[in-house]
């Protein structure tokens, strides 16, 4: 990837490095560092061997600092990662990394940082590691630059290395690599002594098993590898070990008891006092990972375990999401009980014989189904012991619908028995926040789920629910679908309950539901449920309110144009809604799908919005009471309907700005006539309806265009010739279409050349600009019948009229580059004398053309020349607004590019143009040294 424009190479900062005097080491040192640390991800770099052998001379160096400078720039290098693909040959990065490693005991702790160091910084340490411990056959014949034995030594001792930076790095590679570094280790009994007492390492890292990792964590890891893989490295520690069973930290002591829960497993440790431990331990985690069962229930068997505690703890083993688990949770029970010396409750005797017949691993049917034909109160608390996790949320995910229903035709009992349980916790105290968004209560999900497949099953308990979350509007969909459900098949619902049915149809959320519950009871034949709701009867029958409206589904659409009267008045009471709680997410798509359906059931409320928001008439009070923002959300939303709702209702509102535009303006004024600023009656500016154009010509221009061409028609005079008191909201407008959708002014670029042509300042430029410049990519065509003209204007032109023309041309060329012929000469003639923006798009457009020919640009390679030596750098300005700096140095960066492109095949035409400005070796361009001297290699070549 090519350098920095404005940062020197490696390389040279070397070579600085190497003429420095011992004062400005240090600086260059930190210069040649932050070529990498800037940003990684863009950096490929290519030292010379003799830039290596510099940076080698200071790993002995007096100064902490520039050995750490060193060792950081050089583990790169020894990672592979600052080097060019073809590059291997200029260093020796086995050798060399044998010469960093030996620093791993260097007295600098900032040093010794650097070694270690992994992660995003391609430490030297993580490269030889993943180098030793090869992951496929490809690598297995590279040699490492220090034996592993070696390496091992060195990474146990720093876990006691008193620099807290140095001891997280070296966890977090003794994290992946310890079995490996172990089985090398000449001592390995003394390095997991080590990693025992790193157990009492308080140290925190930051960002664990991101560059660091918290030690004692680690440690703690690595003991449980150890334990898998070569468990006969622990047994002189076992007494150690135990001693941690009883520490306060949770994730010490758990993992110390895997860890000498996997010694029993295996057969490596048998002491009852131990194994009694591990048991405490492993059982009172509650709901314990999956692979906490098999150690567990063979700590429990060696014990000999009576306390019922183990049981429990492996019955959590059935109440989890995945039925794999649950099957082999199931087995791993029955192994224990079978084992075991003593007798068990029935259903875990049950347990055991089910899988000694066929392990539960290997049937089709879930555990807690089978159980249930004849142990329906063990899987009721089973559920209800999972749901409970649920609800408490130390588990995500509610109990999976498929297996309620498998237990419910297998035995109902079993899910009458979990059901009360249920509604006890389905009440809004037990609703959760997750995501910065409101989720009802898992109980009113399960509930939810059973009523959808067994609706009969959860009858005679919706009337409790309802109680504790039915009698206030809104309901939560999934409410409103229980009493759905169970319409036609449960007890009459309360007249509170359907008043918040009716409440929650006129909310801003929720509505859809609520119209299938209300259409559910009035087939039903409730008497609370009045006739206004009879028609949503035949559309639910139809299935026209199935869905969310998250899938584009909404209850009011389907009856729009039945009774366009009655979902008027639900959309004012909804709108209400929104305004009291002043939601950010409002009822904009049902407005809109209600207009596509039927109009006029919105035009009562599109009248109110117009009367707000453009005038001081009258309106309803429930659109009076939405917020400015939310008009704002409302208006916008809904202009970008289909047509043609959208694009008429937009129409009033660039009418309203037609007299603001014509008042700020000079035509047909005397230039004395004093100008006060023209106002809009109601709650909206100018420019908020210059945001609204701005918002649609960005999301939906073919959209709104057929709004948008008539306005333009009608103001495109006085918005040429705005007075200075509006110049700034001209700006806007013009800014705003001609970025948005510029086709609108095609129809007047006679208009807007006669406008570019008396432009005599830097804000008539701009205006112009915007309105005309885009149509040379929008309208080429149209644009090539005035080439004459803007050819003249963009070299004859003083500096806004010919900024306005260059920048018309760039866009052309950029749109068909094949027209340099007759483009680039006019276009790069007016670059060095154009006002930034055109400059930039005039030499972006150049660059286009020469990436296509470059032999069609090469009769303007002077004229970039000159840009380039006219180009004085950036001006210190610490207000200079960011869109100037990017035009600026875009300018020269695709003036380079231009150059670049010709030079490939016609080196002589450049080496000529900067033969008159005594040659390219005499030529500065602050800030862009390195792509000079990279132009000058390439002419040299």
């Amino acid at each position: 990837m090519a350098q920095s424009d404005s940062n020197p190479a490696i390389n040279e900062l070397c070579s600085r490095l190497a003429e420095a005097d011992p004062t400005a080491e240090s600086a260059v040192m930190g210069q040649i560092s932050r070529l990498y640390l800037d940003d990684p991800s863009e950096w490929s770099m290519d030292p010379t061997a003799q830039s290596i052998e510099l940076l080698q001379s200071y790993l002995d160096h007096d100064d902490p600092e520039l050995r750490s400078g060193a060792v950081f720039m050089l583990s790169t290098i020894a990672a592979g990662t600052l080097l060019e693909p073809d590059s291997e040959d200029a260093v020796d990065r086995s050798a060399l990394s044998a010469q960093l490693l030996e620093l791993i005991d260097d007295d600098s702790p900032q040093v010794r940082q650097v070694i270690v160091s992994t992660g995003a910084l391609g430490g030297v340490v993580d490269t030889v590691l993943d180098d030793s411990f090869p992951t496929s056959e490809t690598d297995d014949e590279r040699i490492p630059p220090k034996s592993i034995s070696w390496l091992a030594m060195a990474l146990f001792e720093r876990l006691h290395d008193p620099a807290p930076i140095v001891r997280k790095r070296v966890a977090s590679h003794l994290d992946s690599h310890a079995v490996e570094l172990l089985e090398e280790h000449p001592d390995a009994s003394a390095a997991i002594g080590t990693v025992i007492d790193t157990l009492e390492d308080d140290l925190d890292a930051l960002a664990p098993n991101r560059d660091a990792a918290t030690p004692r964590y680690a440690a703690a890891r690595v003991l449980c590898d150890v334990a898998a893989n070569s468990p006969a490295l622990l047994l002189d520690h076992v007494d150690r070990l135990d001693g941690y069973l009883d520490v306060d930290e949770d994730e010490i002591r758990t993992r110390v008891a895997r860890t000498l829960g996997r010694l029993i497993h295996s057969d490596h440790v048998d002491r009852t006092d131990v194994a009694e431990r591990v048991v405490d331990r492993l059982a009172s985690q509650g709901r314990a990972p999956q692979d906490d069962a098999d150690l567990l229930a063979s700590a429990a068997l060696a014990a000999s375990d009576e306390s019922g505690k183990t049981e429990a703890a492996l019955t959590a083993g059935l109440q989890v999401q995945s039925p794999r688990h649950r099957s082999t949770g199931a087995d791993t029970l029955a192994r224990y009980v079978r084992q075991s010396d003593r007798s068990f409750e029935p259903h875990f005797e049950a347990v055991a014989e089910y899988s000694d017949a066929r392990p539960f691993a290997e049937r089709s049917e879930d555990p807690l189904v089978t159980l249930a034909a004849a142990y329906p109160g063990f899987v009721a608390e089973c559920l209800i012991d999972w749901h409970e996790s649920v609800v408490e949320g130390s588990a995500h995910r509610t109990i999976d619908d498929d297996l309620l229903v498998e237990i419910c035709d297998q035995n109902p009992t079993a899910i009458e028995e979990f059901l009360p349980y249920v509604v006890e916790t389905a009440g809004p105290e037990f609703d959760y926040e997750r995501s910065d968004r409101h989720h009802v209560s898992p109980s009113v999900q399960t509930l939810d789920a059973l009523a959808e497949r067994r609706s009969a099953m959860i009858a005679d308990v919706v009337p409790d629910l309802l109680a504790a979350r039915g009698r206030s509007a809104p309901l939560d969909d999934r409410v409103s679908s229980l009493v759905e459900a169970v319409a036609d098949v449960g007890p009459p619902v309360t007249d509170e309950t359907v008043a918040a049915l009716e409440g929650t149809l006129r909310s801003v959320e929720g509505n859809l539901g609520a119209a299938r519950a209300l259409a559910a009871l009035y087939e039903a034949g409730h008497d609370a449920v009045n006739d206004d709701y009879e028609i949503f009867v035949d559309p639910y029958r139809e299935g026209a309110l199935d869905g969310s409206s998250n899938g584009g589904k909404y209850a009011l659409q389907p009856v729009a144009a039945a009774e366009p009267a009655f979902v008027s008045e639900v959309l004012y009471d909804i709108f209400d809604h929104w305004a009291e709680t002043d939601g950010e997410q409002g009822p904009t798509r049902t407005l809109t799908a209600v207009a596509d359906a039927e109009l006029a059931a919105v035009r009562p409320i599109l009248d109110d919005v117009i009367a707000v928001t453009l005038s001081e008439g009258p309106a309803d009070e429930r659109i009076e009471n939405l917020s400015d923002d939310q008009l704002f959300d409302l208006v916008k939303f809904y202009i970008s309907g289909e047509p043609p709702n959208g694009p008429e209702f937009f129409e009033r509102f660039l009418d309203a700005l037609v007299p603001v535009v014509e008042h700020g303006s000079t035509v047909d004024k005397t230039t004395d006539e004093v100008v006060g600023g023209a106002e809009i009656p109601g709650r909206f500016d100018p420019e908020d309806i210059v945001d609204l154009i701005d918002s649609e010509t960005t999301s939906t221009p073919e959209t709104i265009e057929s709004a948008l061409a008539p306005f333009v028609d009608t103001v495109v005079e006085p918005l040429l010739s705005p007075r200075s008191a509006a110049m700034d909201l001209h700006l806007d407008i013009a800014k705003a279409i001609g970025f948005g959708h510029p086709v609108v002014f095609e129809t007047h670029v006679q208009r807007l050349l006669d406008a570019a042509e008396a432009a005599d300042h830097r804000q008539q430029a701009d205006l112009v600009g915007y309105m005309l410049c885009e149509l040379g990519e929008e309208t080429p065509d149209t644009i090539e019948e005035h080439l004459d003209r803007l050819s003249d204007l963009a070299v004859d032109g003083d500096i806004a009229s010919s900024s306005i023309a260059a920048g018309t041309l760039g866009k052309l060329l950029e749109e068909r580059p094949e027209r340099a012929a007759t483009v680039a000469e006019p276009l790069a003639t007016a670059l060095p004398n154009v006002y930034p923006w055109a400059r930039y798009q005039g030499a972006m457009a150049l660059e286009t053309a020469a990436e296509e020919d470059p032999q069609a640009i090469r009769d303007v390679v002077s004229e970039l020349v000159a840009l380039l030596v006219a180009f004085d750098g950036l001006p210190d300005d610490d207000d200079l607004p960011w869109t100037t700096t990017r035009e600026l140095n875009g300018s020269v960066r695709y003036a380079f590019m231009v150059l670049e492109s010709v030079a490939e095949t016609d080196p002589e035409s450049v080496l000529v143009a900067f033969g008159s400005h005594g040659g390219i070796e005499s030529v500065e361009v602050p800030g862009w040294s390195n792509r000079l001297s990279n132009l000058e290699a390439t002419l040299d070549a």
